[in-house]
């Protein structure tokens, strides 16, 4: 009765199953019946390897992606932030230089932090996005409506967000194209 297939299962240790009766092990779950990604379906077929996020580094890191829409003096930040990476490489092996990179100095450091409290770092692209598209929809002057919608913003952000905005769209990528928009939508709201 405990021979199976040449082998006596009577002396083996019995697996302590608990007191539910079962083993408990992880298993693998399996997609939900309407969980079909045809995304995922087509990496696997044609074997496309997954990229990853690409890592902010220097000051942009600091700056919450330093995008145009966030009002940063960029040229000047890349500026610093070569300065400071020419500086740590000449301080770690400077046989790899011809000529000594200026150096970066505690007055540069303090001129980085002033220029990163300058720009508007706690405005995602989402908030960007949801703004331009409150302002289409309820006109660029209906505070109180674009303000109920931007749930993660105070007035006072908002406000200050709102006149640098308008005084600044044309440094943004396609800030023309942005206004276009808004304005179509006020003619619609008329």
């Amino acid at each position: 009765m405990y021979f199976f297939e040449g082998e006596d299962y009577k002396n083996k240790q019995k697996l302590d199953v608990g007191e539910i009766g079962f083993i408990e092990t992880s298993r693998e779950r399996k997609q939900k019946a309407g969980g079909y990604d045809i995304d995922q379906y087509y990496r696997v077929a044609f074997n496309v390897p997954v990229k990853d996020k690409k890592k902010l580094k220097g000051w942009r890191a600091l700056a919450n992606g330093g995008y145009d829409h966030q009002f940063f003096n960029s040229k000047r930040l890349d500026e610093l932030d070569k300065k400071l990476v020419d500086w740590k490489e000449y301080e770690e092996s400077p046989e790899k230089f011809e000529e000594k990179p200026e150096e970066f100095t505690e007055q540069d450091e303090q001129e980085k932090l002033a220029l990163l409290k300058e720009g508007f770092s706690n405005w995602s692209k989402k908030d960007f996005f949801l703004y331009i598209k409150c302002c289409e929809k309820y006109g660029r002057n209906n505070y109180d409506k674009i303000l109920s919608e931007m749930v993660n913003k105070t007035k006072e952000e908002f406000d200050i967000y709102s006149k640098e905005f308008w005084s600044r769209f044309k440094e943004i990528e396609n800030g023309e194209r942005y206004i276009e928009r808004i304005e179509k939508g006020e003619i619609e709201i008329k």
